[in-house]
């Protein structure tokens, strides 16, 4: 620690003795000719426009910046309400002082509305840790999305899905004027907003929102998107509306308009679609128009978000959508009042098939099983959310958060497996339907109280959060199992047909708080208190088929179990947060209370755990656009009801699982290191990190493996266990070339113990990911893209070191866009994938997936749009997933959207006024 702080201080000096120029001057209003207090002024390097220097004027106006080494300068004065002034400088190093005198501003509202007059700016800006790309700056199409824009902006990529890569790492968030406007897609924002309605494109890194108001940096952050729209903008309304139409009954509708006025804001959309588009997924469409997750703090001028948790589902198949929702917000007497309102109703048909291929490794043998699926589901959804806050005032503020979802799903399966011995000979198979209907609601609300204290740092704030889920399944399994003798003759037949309902309700009640107290300069404590109680229901019951009806009790594989978590954790720390260096050390202990009742025998499992969890976390900020970090947690996971339940469950007959009550918590340690540095003028970026898990007493599985193929699974607990990670990306432009390149690569290497049949087998896992992107533009017109990403997955397992599995999954991707006029555009894509072969898995399932598709813009906005889109045109699209986990490896190969041609017509609204009329 002691070489550590050394060396930051080290770095910290460096300008101290290179620099001897002295800035200062005196800051005037030139209409009034008074001094002005407070105007912001920065002093940005023209090589990378990093920030250099900053301060704020005094109350008579005078400035100075001291200590400036030699190079090209711009200095930036700004004052809210006046126009930014900007002065080039080169600085040659000697040794003196430059006084501006009298530096003049003038009002935004004093300039005459008959003159026009262009600000000179930066095209890029660095405030504080947020870098700004003036939009009309980098604009020369204004029909071009924000998408298209962002493109051009250097250190920001964008990929041929609308993924975005801005400063080497991944943009989770895009928000429209400070709020998560169309929730967790960043394409419904890109593609959806004209770039000539946007001011600015803000790249940030997200606080969270305990961070945000006490002002105490805890390095949980997320790269994210700000775009600030101009001022007309806000005032009206825009949108779109497509049709389309195409073969094989292909059919996609969609709409969606948003309204402004003043705060207020009207959202709503519709979705209908056979193509699996999923642009909206439910968790997405629950968030559209909403903004839940990142505010903006006029007063602190930063981003704050709050997390919310996913509601994802799996797919096979291609699904037939209907996907709606509205949102409602406003703000109101001054932003006192900030309300939103959001309701959301989706509708899921799925038909499909897989098909699994699987190779088992056992101590003395190898068996391979083979299955067959079908599936068709439909699924109901609908949801609410609301959120609330009050600033009561300076020191006060109340936050109010609801979210409530109901489902509907049933579905349908009808599989046939098979195990084969490793002579490929036949020992058992199984052929069973299974239908399932669920239905579940899920409630979601959370109060907070937040206090600031007359002495800067010292804050309070308490939270209460309760979580309720309410799930009933119900379920009939009818299944034939066949087993086979040496010679391929059946020697055993056994039916099951039952009927399984299981219940599971559960809630959780939170209850936290947390105090800030400054003792030094830059030095805070930092105490929390967390109570929580989660109580969880579960039930199944069985009743087997009499011939008639399912009225047939079965209580050996019938149980109910009440489980119940009582929690206390509390914790302090020590930060030191300046804006070079912020340092965390501290800890949380915890005492974990658990009881489990079997309701059926009264039979009480307790345990009790203390806790210890440590946090370090060290962000050092080399400069504006290049910063340092490590972090340390340690933490801990708790069984579940499911793991610990001791009750098999019979729905698949080869696949039995058994509850451990004996299951005690594991432990993780993890650490990483990350370096990110970017320049934003000639678009270079790198990013880099390490990281490393160890587990102590990790949850994992002991397989007991019959002759006829049976396996037998429980959860136990196992040390030895760790990952070790790493993540790099580089990427540069050559500005005279017009090209974009980018590498990156992420090795990964990993252990985990488990046992079969008795025996313990190590496994030990190594992937490696490699890929590059290049990318050609030339004006607006053209834009050539290649991207190649090589992965290596290799396995060995202790029990048979005379077995590796290695394998190599491929994909290269050419793209072309080409505008042949303003109003006729052709975009094409190719990917080959390449899968492969092996000793387990010796199809061809290598692909070449060709889309193309032309369009036209007609009136004279060019906002009307007719396309023709066609999507496989070879016909070689399928779902592809190969895996290798445990003893075994396995490949899974679905149905999924193949070939078609699709006709749509798009008409994108204009922004147009509201009248001001309500």
């Amino acid at each position: 620690m002691k070489h550590l702080l050394g060396f930051i201080y080290s770095l910290m000096l460096i300008h101290q003795v290179q620099a001897q120029t002295i800035m200062k001057g005196k800051l005037v209003d030139s209409l009034n000719h008074t001094s002005m207090a407070y105007g912001a002024v920065s002093l940005i390097k023209q090589s990378d426009s990093t920030l250099c220097k900053f301060t704020f004027t005094a109350p008579d106006g005078s400035f100075s910046l001291n200590n400036i080494s030699e190079g090209k300068y711009t200095l930036l004065i700004s004052r809210s309400g006046f126009i930014d002034y900007e002065d080039p400088l080169i600085l040659n190093g000697q040794d003196t002082t430059i006084d501006f005198g009298y530096i003049n501003l003038i009002g935004r509202a004093n300039l005459l509305n008959e003159v026009v007059v262009k600000e000179k700016q930066n095209a890029i800006r660095i405030r504080g840790d947020t870098t700004e790309y003036l939009v009309d700056s980098f604009l020369t199409n204004k029909n071009a999305s924000v998408e298209d824009l962002m493109k051009k902006l250097p250190g920001i990529k964008v990929d041929r899905n609308g993924n975005i890569t801005a400063q080497g790492q991944e943009v989770k968030k895009v928000l429209v004027d400070g709020e998560e406007f169309f929730g967790n897609d960043p394409t419904r924002a890109t593609r959806n907003i004209r770039a000539e309605d946007v001011e600015k494109i803000q790249v940030f890194d997200g606080q969270t929102e305990q961070a945000a108001f006490t002002g105490i940096d805890d390095a949980q952050k997320e790269k994210t998107i700000n775009l600030q729209l101009k001022e007309d903008a806000r005032k009206g309304y825009f949108g779109k509306i497509g049709l389309s139409a195409g073969t094989d009954e292909r059919y996609e509708e969609e709409g969606m308009v948003n309204a402004f006025k003043n705060n207020r804001k009207l959202s709503a959309y519709l979705l209908i679609n056979n193509t699996n588009r999923q642009e909206l997924d439910w968790d997405e469409s629950e968030k559209y128009g909403g903004g839940n997750g990142y505010e903006y703090d006029e007063e602190g001028g930063y981003f704050y978000s709050f997390s919310s948790f996913d509601q994802d589902f799996e797919q096979i198949g291609v699904p037939r959508t209907i996907n709606s929702g509205i949102h409602y917000s406003d703000k109101l007497k001054g932003e006192k009042h900030k309300y939103g309102i959001t309701i959301t109703k989706m509708n899921q048909q799925t038909s499909g098939f897989d098909n699994n291929y699987t190779k088992y490794i056992l101590p003395d043998t190898l068996y391979f099983n083979n299955q067959i699926r079908d599936v068709e589901s439909i699924r109901d959804k609908n949801g609410i959310s609301l959120n609330y806050a009050l600033k009561i005032d300076s020191m006060n503020t109340i936050k109010f958060r609801f979210n409530a979802n109901q489902s509907v799903k049933k579905s349908e399966s009808r599989l046939l497996s098979e195990n084969l011995n490793g002579n490929n000979a036949r020992v058992n198979n199984n052929m069973r339907f299974n239908s399932n209907e669920s239905n579940s609601f899920d409630l979601n609300t959370n109060l907070i109280w937040q206090h600031k204290f007359a002495k800067k740092g010292r804050t309070f704030s308490s939270e209460m959060n309760f979580v309720l889920v309410d799930r009933e399944d119900i379920g009939i399994v009818r299944s034939q199992l066949n087993y086979y003798d040496t010679l391929g003759l059946v020697y055993s037949t056994s039916f099951l047909d039952q009927e399984q309902s299981v219940i599971d309700k559960n809630t959780s009640v939170t209850l936290k708080a947390g105090y800030t107290e400054p003792i030094l300069k830059n030095t805070f404590l930092v105490f929390d208190y967390e109570f929580r109680n989660i109580k969880d229901r579960t039930g199944r019951n069985v009743n087997a088929n009499n011939g008639e009806d399912y009225n047939v009790f079965v209580d050996s594989l019938s149980n109910n179990f009440d489980y119940e978590v009582y929690l206390n954790k509390g914790g302090i720390s020590l930060k030191y947060v300046t804006k070079k260096l912020t340092f965390n050390l501290g800890g949380k202990v915890s005492y974990t209370d658990m009881v489990q009742v079997n309701l059926d025998n009264q039979q009480i499992y307790n345990q009790y755990f203390y806790n210890f969890f440590p946090v370090s976390t060290l962000n050092y900020k080399i400069k504006n656009t290049t910063n340092l970090s490590f972090n340390y947690y340690g933490y801990t996971d708790q069984p579940g009801i499911d793991q610990l339940q001791p009750l098999q469950d019979y729905t698949n007959p080869l696949l039995i699982k058994e509850g451990n009550p004996l299951l005690t918590q594991s432990f993780t340690n993890q650490f990483r290191i990350t370096y990110n540095s970017y320049k934003p003028i000639s678009g270079r970026s790198f990013y880099a990190n390490i990281g490393f898990s160890q587990h102590n007493d990790d949850f994992s599985s002991s397989e007991q493996i019959d002759v006829n193929g049976v396996r037998t699974i429980k959860t136990i607990n196992t040390n030895g266990n760790y990952s070790l990670w790493s993540w790099i990306y580089y990427s540069f432009s050559l500005k005279k070339l017009n090209t974009d390149i980018s590498f990156n690569t992420s090795p990964r290497l990993s252990r985990n113990i488990n046992y079969l049949n008795g025996f313990e087998n190590t496994n030990n896992y190594g992937t490696v990911n490699f890929g590059t992107s290049i990318n050609y533009y030339l004006d607006e017109k053209l834009e050539l893209g290649v991207d190649a990403d090589w992965g290596y997955n290799s396995n060995t397992s202790s029990l048979r070191k005379d077995i590796t599995t290695n394998y190599w999954l491929n994909t290269y991707e050419f793209d072309l866009r080409y505008l042949f006029s303003e109003r006729i555009g052709f975009n094409s894509s190719c990917i080959f994938n390449i899968r492969q072969q092996t000793e387990e898995f010796s199809r061809n399932l290598n692909t070449t997936i060709l889309n193309a598709s032309l369009s036209y813009k007609f009136l004279k906005s060019k906002k009307l749009i007719l396309s023709i889109e066609g999507f496989d045109l070879l016909n070689e699209n399928l779902g592809f997933e190969r895996q290798n986990s445990s003893n075994f490896v396995n490949e899974h190969v679905y149905s999924v959207l193949q070939r078609y041609v699709l006709f749509r017509l798009v008409w994108q609204f204009p922004n147009t006024s509201i009248n001001d009329e309500d």
